[in-house]
């Protein structure tokens, strides 16, 4: 975080000083009481099950050097009374990204976002002081939480972008204010909360109204929902990636991995590129990051480096040989536009068996019998080892599957991971290629963690 004086803070956010000295620098913020550094000032926020302003003594305990909280009761170095901590957090992070300036990019999409944010930091580090979200810090708390870790140098920031519901990205917009705007794609995630697909592309498109004058749009020409985002963007500059667009890819060749030599194509330079993680999935997303670093004058040659470099963050199509085993952890997260092309990357390997452990996917309301039967199919159409499900909506799977005449003989189905956890032994053998994909909430990251370490 660059140093800042509480006299500024004030000036900003509305605050009142309520002890301590206006001339105070403050060095660094923290929302964790639990692990506060010494001399980070603690931002207590408020949500629906937590109250920050109940951890204020623990935060001081822990060594802060004051508070930022809605209630000023404990005494303090530094103590500053703000009616609404999450306002102030994000009109603090708005001004540091006005002070330092870096160019910012925003990233989102049903699918792909943290791929392509990690490949893009790796990318741009090359050229670029670079800072991007860490994990899961895509939120109203965890955007602003990344502007605020950026240095005096720092001169790219890339901000991954998720969505609830209508208007979420325009909060978190409002607080970044783009100058480049990715979206990887858009598909029916979170259509339990936003009821359809013309309402998921209305709040995917909010990352347009907020890009700068001048700013540029980003879009995959081999979604279906490009299109509509071409006309809301109306006049601002677009850049398309995909199979036939601005910057292309097309597989040269495949390893047992099934990580892919592709052929990026600008204009009338091309590069090959060795993806050094599994799935034709991410060869769009290279595509994707090769589009922003060349709009931003980077070479072909460090793009090839940055990607052939990067490493996902965990629970995302990791590849682990472990015990005679193809590990596939796709385990953060799962959709249905997740799991095909993590089902298709699965059947690319090269083992003698392949088995699918799929957990429920969830948030798709109405639509989840249909979706889950419907990657069932995928699963029989793919003619995969075997199948097991885990969790109750999971059994759907099963049911697509059989009746596009997959065998009940080689589907399994557990209501958690720790019943599949029991036998898991008996049901897989040295040299399988195991896929891992589930919703966060099933958990099935144990497994993965189970095949890897207890096997």
């Amino acid at each position: 975080m660059i140093e800042i004086k509480v006299r500024e803070v004030l000036g900003i956010c509305n605050a009142k000083l309520k002890q301590g000295s206006p001339e105070t620098v403050i060095k660094s913020i923290s929302t964790d009481s639990r692990n506060i550094k010494h001399g980070d000032v603690f931002l207590a926020l408020k949500g629906p099950n937590f109250d920050g302003a109940d951890y204020v003594q623990q935060a001081l305990q822990n060594g802060a050097a004051g508070y930022i909280c809605e209630r000023t009761n404990e005494d303090a170095d530094l103590a500053i009374k703000a009616e609404d901590p999450l306002k102030f957090l994000h009109l603090l992070a708005k001004h540091i990204l006005q002070k330092v300036d870096p160019k910012v990019i925003a990233v989102t999409g049903s699918t792909g976002k943290t791929s392509v944010k990690d490949m893009l930091r790796s990318v741009l580090s090359q050229k670029y002081d670079v800072v991007a979200s860490k994990a899961n810090y895509n939120n109203e708390i965890g955007l602003p939480l990344t502007i605020l870790s950026i240095a005096p140098d720092t001169q790219v920031v890339i901000l991954e972008m998720a969505m609830r519901g209508l208007g979420h990205i325009d909060e978190l917009c409002r607080i970044a204010q783009p100058d480049l705007a990715v979206v990887t794609n858009i598909g029916n995630s979170h259509i339990e909360l936003l009821g359809s697909k013309e309402n998921i592309i209305k709040a995917k498109a909010e990352i347009i109204a907020c890009l700068k004058d001048n700013g540029t749009l980003f879009v995959n020409a081999d979604d279906e929902s490009t299109p509509v985002l071409r006309e809301l963007a109306g006049l601002k500059n677009i850049i398309s990636f995909g199979k036939s667009a601005d910057v292309s890819c097309e597989q040269k060749s495949i390893d047992e991995l099934a990580r892919y030599t592709l052929i990026i194509t600008a204009g009338k330079e091309q590069q090959e590129i060795n993806m050094p993680i599994p799935g034709m999935h991410h060869a769009l997303n290279a595509c994707a990051v090769a589009a922003v670093a060349l709009h931003m004058d980077m070479s072909f040659a460090q793009i090839k480096k940055g990607i052939e470099e990067f490493e996902l963050s965990p629970g995302r199509m990791e590849v682990f040989q472990e015990n005679g085993l193809i590990i596939l952890n796709d385990a953060y997260n799962s959709s249905p536009d997740s799991a095909l092309p993590a089902l298709d990357t699965l059947k690319s390997i090269s083992s003698k068996r392949k088995i699918a452990i799929l957990g429920s996917m969830l948030e798709l309301g109405k639509s989840a019998k249909d979706e889950h039967e419907r990657i069932g199919r995928h699963v029989a159409y793919l003619e995969l080892d075997g199948l097991i499900t885990v969790g109750d909506m999971a059994k759907r799977f099963k049911s697509g599957a059989v009746k596009a005449g997959m065998s009940e003989k080689i589907i399994k189905s557990f209501s958690d991971y720790s019943e599949l956890e029991k036998e898991i032994d008996s049901l897989t053998r040295s040299s399988d290629a195991i896929l891992v994909k589930g919703s966060r909430k099933i958990e099935l990251e144990n497994i993965v963690y189970y095949l890897q370490k207890k096997r």
